[in-house]
């Protein structure tokens, strides 16, 4: 014990101390509590400023705001993408129905034409019954 005691608190003992009285450590004891005290505080502070500054809350708030932006921007584009589809969809839809209405258009007119050209060769009416009017004068003629 008397070695650790030289080693250890004879260089730190002020030189008005006597070699052998060590009450001098209260002191440094003392000094190294506010030390530690005031250092705890210090660095509690700074946590604090660091943990909840208005920087940092507000940073927090950007971030959010900046992903929420970003959300409504990959909704807004998958929306956009939705109605080209549609577009794209009723197009398609819009020329499959011309298509159909030319197609029936076609039929209806091959219909009617065959109906008219056949016409002559299923009923040919005479001049009388064609010109019913002109045809009643000149029977008077006769």
């Amino acid at each position: 014990m008397d070695f650790l005691k030289e080693t250890l608190l004879e260089p730190l003992r002020p030189s008005s101390w006597q070699p052998g009285n060590y009450s001098f450590m209260w002191i440094y004891l003392i000094i190294f509590v506010i030390t530690y005290y005031f250092y705890h505080k210090i660095s509690n502070y700074i946590y604090m400023k660091k943990t909840f500054s208005t920087q940092r809350t507000s940073l927090y708030e950007d971030r959010k705001k900046s992903s929420w932006e970003r959300r409504e921007k990959e909704l807004e584009e998958l929306r956009i993408r939705q109605e080209e589809e549609k577009e794209m969809n009723q197009e398609e839809e819009e020329e499959k129905k011309q298509e159909e209405e030319r197609k029936e258009r076609a039929r209806k007119r091959d219909a009617y034409f065959r109906e008219t050209m056949n016409a002559p060769t299923r009923y040919k009416p005479n001049m009388e019954e064609r010109y019913p009017n002109v045809c009643k004068r000149s029977r008077g003629w006769r």
